[in-house]
Order: C-alpha cells, then structure tokens, then sequence
C-alpha cells in the first residue's frame, strides 16, 4: 500500500474576504501533529511570503527530516478594503496545494479540515454529495507529551499493526463507496477492523506511550451514481471488552463534496482529534 500525505495548517478561519490565526501565532498544534504523525507517512505545510510564522523547534525536526513539506508561495499583497476584494491567497494555497497532490499522486492525499487546524467558511462544499465516516472514542492516540522521535521509532517498529488498521480502515470507505454490497459486508469489514485496532492499542500499550482516545472523521465525495441516504451506526464492542470505551462506535452520515472537484477513492478531508486519556 502506498504512503499517504496530509496537508496541514495552524487553525485559522478563511473565506474570500476573511482571514483569523488563532493564538498560537500560526504555529500546527501540536496534539494534533502528534495524532497525525503516527497515521500518515507524509505532510505538506504550504508556506507563504506575507506573514511570518516562527516555527517551533519540534516542527522543524520534522521539516529538516523531510516528512514535512514546505513549498513556497509567493504573495505580494492582499487587499480587502475595496468592493472588488482580492481573493484570499491563504485559501487559494491549500485548496491550490491538494488540487496539485491529487494530479500528481492520485487518492494519495487528504486535507486536515476542523478544529484547531483550517476551516474554511464560504462555499467550496456541495451539501449532500458526500458521506462522514466516524470513528467514535475508537482509536488510541499518543499524548501531546509524547516526543515525536518516540513516535517515529515506534512506526518503524510497530509498522505492520499501523499497515493493518489502515488497510481496514480503507476498505470499511471502499465498502461505503460500493453501496450495493449490502449491510453484511460492511459488518463484517467493521469486524476485521476492530481486531486491527485491537492489536494497535495492544502495541501502544507495550511502547508504554501516555494513550488518549482519538476520534477520526472522514470525509468522501460521493459519485453522481451513488446514492447515500442512510445514516448508520456500529457500535463497536469488541473494544469494551479490551478496556478501551463502552462508547466506541462507527457512525456514517450524509455529508458534503467539494465543489468543482471529481470524486476519489480516499477520503478528501479528515478531521482527527484526542478526547480523553486512558
């Protein structure tokens, strides 16, 4: 199975003629870079010439490392203080940024939408011509204190538990995505997913990480032929009896599709957050 990328950004709200950094002064939060370290393999940061963003100590291991990207764009100015606004240059770049991914390496590429990282507030999105696959209290992730040269040797280490959750995991989307397979086949895709996680808590667990709870939301645009109208949910109970989370659950719903883009494969945007530790 191929590697797979996310692009990445400091939580910042953006629209045509809106943009607002958090606090962080344009820094990745940082348990969100640890949560998505460990479940992909690569990460381009868009960079720009406008404003700049100190880098904290911790990312730049990772950039000189080259597991994250940094490709430059180049922004001379941007003005909204007439009736004709610019359009914003920080939307453009990343929406630019996995138009050009998805070219190059196809369904190899998601986005990280949401909280605490890019949410975008006008109309790139097409409601109901998508489906959200969500992982409830489902997944163990490491702590914010965990160091990411810790996480990296337990990739390597532990590299078939991670390969087995994603293959899994990507098959759970695919069964989604082929609607007429019937309910049977996706249990029993659900069923093998939950052992895959099993093994990756049991593996966390012996690498002696401080665990918090993930959640993981996946967002896929949907093919014209394919008509999804039911929302669903699995409880996943293999968990409960591991000690993970008597709440575990799998829940797909009706969501949107980007506009003016072709349906993948993979997944176009997750939205990936730490609850509470174990």
């Amino acid at each position: 199975m191929s590697e797979r990328g996310l692009i990445i950004s400091p939580s910042m709200k953006v629209s045509d003629s809106f943009l607002m950094l958090d606090d962080t002064a344009g820094s990745i939060d940082e348990q969100l870079m640890k949560t998505s370290l460990l479940y992909w393999d690569k990460f381009c940061w868009p960079d720009q010439s406008l404003i700049g963003i100190e880098i904290a100590e911790d990312m730049q291991f990772l950039i000189s490392a080259g597991i994250i990207e940094r490709p430059m764009h180049h922004i001379e100015k941007w003005s909204v203080s007439t009736e004709h606004a610019d359009p914003n240059p920080f939307k453009k770049i990343y929406l630019d940024e996995f138009a050009s991914k998805e070219l190059d390496e196809p369904g190899v590429w998601s986005m990280s939408l949401g909280q605490n990282a890019l949410q975008i507030l006008d109309e790139i999105a097409v409601p109901g011509r998508g489906a959200m696959v969500q992982l409830v209290d489902a997944i163990p992730v490491p702590d914010r204190s965990v160091p990411f040269q810790d996480i990296l040797e337990f990739k390597d280490k532990r590299a078939d538990e991670l390969l087995a959750l994603r293959v899994h995991l990507e098959r759970v989307y695919q069964r989604i995505l082929k609607a007429g397979d019937g309910e049977l086949a996706l249990q029993t895709e659900i069923d093998e997913l939950q052992f895959a996680i099993a093994d990756q808590f049991k593996a966390m667990r012996e690498a002696r990480f401080p665990l918090r709870l993930g959640e993981f939301s996946a967002q896929f645009g949907l093919p014209a032929a394919v008509v999804f109208t039911l929302a669903q949910g699995f409880e996943l109970s293999m968990l409960e009896t591991i000690g993970v989370s008597a709440a575990a659950s799998l829940n797909l719903s009706i969501s949107f599709g980007l506009a003016n883009a072709q349906p993948k494969k993979s997944p176009f945007n997750y939205i990936v957050s730490a609850k509470q530790e174990l």
